[in-house]
C-alpha cells in the first residue's frame, strides 16, 4: 500500500515538473511573439515559471514561432490572439486558453504548442483543438448565423517538436463547419451528462 502511494506521489511530482516546463515554454513563446525576439536570446540566465530557458526549449519554441510566422506571411488582415482565454457564453461551464488563433472570413486557424515528449499528440479529431475552434467561432459571432456560407474552414495544428511522429513536428488537420457544429452538440451533451473535461 505505502509503496504504491509513494510511487503515485513521485509520478505526480514528475507530471507537475513536466507541466511546469510546458508552461515555461509557452511563456517563452508568448514573450517572443510580443517582442519579436528569438527564443535563443533568452538562454542566458533567463527563467520562465522557475525554469531556465535551455537550448532545447529555445529550439522547440522556434519551431512553433516559425509556424506562426508562416501563417502571418500567408494571411493579411486576420484577427489573431495569443494565449487568449475564451469563455463560452452559450455554455458557461466551457472555456479554454488557445495558444494561437488567426481568423479571416474564409479560414480559422488554431495552433497548439505541445512541449511534452512523452505522449505523442494526434491532430486529427483532437478534442482540445476542436474545443478551441468552437470557442473561436463563438467569439467571432459565427453562431449568430447558421448559414454554412458564412462559416470559414478550420485549420487545426499541433506543434510538438520534442516528440517523434511520422508526420513531423508540425501536424495540421483541416475541417469545416459541420464538424464544429457536431462538436458543439458533443459539448452540450457532455455538460448535460456532467462529463465535461
Amino acid at each position: 500500500g505505502s509503496v504504491d502511494l509513494i510511487a503515485q506521489i513521485e509520478g505526480t511530482r514528475q507530471e507537475s515538473k513536466y507541466a511546469a516546463e510546458g508552461t515555461a515554454a509557452h511563456d517563452l513563446a508568448e514573450e517572443c511573439l510580443k517582442t519579436a525576439r528569438s527564443p535563443h536570446e533568452y538562454t542566458s540566465n533567463t527563467q520562465f515559471n522557475d525554469h531556465d530557458v535551455t537550448e532545447e526549449m529555445a529550439d522547440a519554441v522556434e519551431v512553433y514561432l516559425d509556424h506562426i510566422q508562416s501563417i502571418r506571411a500567408q494571411t493579411k488582415s486576420a484577427t489573431e490572439y495569443t494565449e487568449r482565454f475564451l469563455q463560452s457564453t452559450r455554455h458557461p461551464e466551457f472555456g479554454g486558453t488557445a495558444d494561437y488563433t488567426s481568423t479571416t472570413d474564409r479560414l480559422c486557424r488554431v495552433v497548439d504548442l505541445k512541449y511534452g515528449q512523452g505522449v505523442v499528440v494526434e491532430v486529427v479529431e483532437n478534442p482540445q483543438l476542436l474545443s478551441y475552434a468552437l470557442l473561436v467561432a463563438e467569439h467571432h459571432g459565427l453562431f449568430n448565423s447558421m448559414d454554412p456560407q458564412q462559416w470559414p474552414d478550420f485549420e487545426l495544428t499541433i506543434v510538438q517538436p520534442r516528440a517523434g511522429h511520422p508526420d513531423g513536428p508540425v501536424r495540421t488537420w483541416r475541417t469545416d463547419y459541420k464538424r464544429i457544429w457536431q462538436h458543439d452538440d458533443d459539448v452540450r451533451n457532455a455538460i448535460k451528462a456532467g462529463n465535461l473535461q
